[in-house]
């Protein structure tokens, strides 16, 4: 799918198929992130999804987008700048975790 020098927009995903805005229709080879095991709009995936976010729950779209807002809620809701934490922060790419105190609130 070349479309340059303009990036590919989609309307949406089924299975493992995508189609743009204009309607052509394609088979999605990378399968991005979550898709890969179950396609796109997956039915049960669906439901399970409008489910959890009726209960208020919040997705990320990576275990470090995941870890960032954990340690952003420890900082909000404690009131302080420093945290402990369980990782390496040698070796991961969170922000947060690459000084042991944090920029304050």
């Amino acid at each position: 799918m070349n479309n340059k020098p303009f990036p590919p927009y989609m309307r949406e995903g089924k299975g493992a198929r995508i189609w743009n805005v204009y309607g052509s229709g394609f088979i999605d080879w990378q399968l991005s992130f979550g898709c890969l095991p179950m396609g796109y709009a997956h039915p049960k995936i669906i439901e399970m999804v409008e489910e959890k976010v009726a209960r208020g729950t919040r997705f990320a779209n990576t275990g470090t987008e995941a870890c960032m807002t954990g340690l952003r809620m420890a900082r909000g809701i404690t009131g302080k700048s420093n945290v402990q934490y369980g990782c390496d922060p040698a070796k991961t790419r969170i922000p947060e975790t690459r000084t042991r105190t944090l920029p304050r609130l």
